[in-house]
């Protein structure tokens, strides 16, 4: 069943007067801005954002507090014992997912508890090779192991807040990094900065980012 994405109306407006009307827009602290319910989501969203843009293989290792509650009953076509390890397409080698997460509409209903419809089409989608990370086939779900890492230690984290009222938050999350720089016999360290978009929407199911780390 589709999940709908549409903001809802909220005229309690006392939490936010505090930003609202604070002339700084750093924060150094997420709780800073967000109450405690949108940080639970932030931290699930980031989880789940790792097994999009960072590992699709790490599904497989989400903690039960992720999976306990998700249907299983769509689950049709071959069984995983029956199911192939793997899929060729378009040169791509696709990996059946182990754990617990084995179809799509499970996928999609882990995705939505945190992302929008728009997020999860576009977390879902390689634009350079028109294809999806994860897609169902034979009733199984498979995905395409494109890891993204990132070796750079955060030395400091700061929140921008660029738009806020009741029913949505734009920030920016601003990381300083500290990246090691070799150059002939000499390693120095610099720090660079990079900067994050994430938009937080209050839907008829509740908050929903439908953007995270753009």
């Amino acid at each position: 069943s589709s999940v709908s994405d549409s903001v809802t109306e909220n005229t309690d407006t006392d939490d936010y007067d505090e930003i609202v009307n604070n002339d700084s827009v750093i924060y150094n602290e997420l709780s800073d801005i967000l109450t405690e319910e949108q940080i639970n989501l932030h931290d699930k969203a980031d989880t789940v954002y790792i097994c999009f843009r960072g590992h699709p293989g790490y599904l497989a290792y989400l903690d039960s507090s992720f999976t306990d509650s998700l249907n299983d009953s769509n689950i049709q076509s071959l069984t995983a014992e029956d199911a192939p390890e793997r899929y060729m397409i378009n040169g791509i080698t696709f990996f059946r997912c182990k754990g617990k997460i084995s179809t799509m509409s499970m996928l999609r209903e882990l995705a939505l508890s945190v992302f929008t419809e728009d997020c999860l089409k576009e977390l879902n989608y390689v634009k350079d090779w028109c294809l999806p990370i994860y897609m169902e086939i034979n009733g199984q779900l498979y995905f395409w192991d494109l890891i993204e890492t990132g070796g750079d230690s955060v030395e400091k984290k700061e929140y921008e807040v660029l738009s806020y009222s009741e029913n949505e938050i734009i920030y920016n999350m601003i990381n300083y990094l500290k990246r090691r720089v070799e150059d002939d016999n000499t390693v120095e360290y610099v720090t660079e900065k990079e900067v994050y978009l994430y938009r937080l929407v209050l839907t008829n199911n509740g908050w929903r980012y439908d953007k995270f780390r753009v």
